[in-house]
């Protein structure tokens, strides 16, 4: 799949998946929950997870684009914030059942990136869920599968 200039991987897919199964699993042992009678689809899981995978490299390229080279240091700042708090950390990382690297990767940096844009676009007196709807308007994604479709707003199952 690309997002605009981005390719997104089937092994990040794939990463993505696994954490999202991760987190439900957990939720559903810690409140004691029991599987919905009508389990969304593995398909409709999967497209869901594509559209979330969209939506936070649009959140990447419009940060990098609004902070420029500032990016990568302002990331990092907030990031070595974030991780000196270990015992959130550590339960991130249960909660996901992922290894400290894997959860920053996967869990933190994605959030921590969207703060960062929200921040700035409240600067602008702009919101990042309006932004956000107008950049996957103009965005060009192209998913190589015969199964997904993107229509504007989120991958649909053909």
């Amino acid at each position: 799949m690309k997002v605009d200039s981005s390719w997104v991987l089937a092994k990040d897919l794939d990463r993505t998946m696994q954490v999202a199964d991760n987190y439900y699993q957990s939720v559903k042992k810690t409140y004691n929950l029991k599987d919905p009678e009508k389990a969304p689809s593995r398909a409709q899981l999967k497209a869901t997870i594509l559209s979330t995978i969209i939506e936070d490299r649009l959140i990447e390229l419009g940060a990098k684009r609004e902070l420029g080279s500032d990016f990568d240091r302002v990331l990092a700042l907030r990031l070595a914030e974030v991780i000196k708090d270990k015992e959130s950390l550590e339960a991130g990382q249960a909660l996901y059942g992922l290894r400290r690297d894997d959860f920053i990767r996967e869990v933190l940096v994605p959030s921590l990136r969207a703060d960062i844009l929200e921040s700035r676009l409240f600067m602008e007196s702009k919101d990042l869920d309006g932004w956000l709807e107008e950049e996957k308007k103009k965005a060009s994604v192209n998913i190589y599968s015969s199964d997904y479709i993107w229509n504007g707003e989120v991958v649909e199952v053909k």
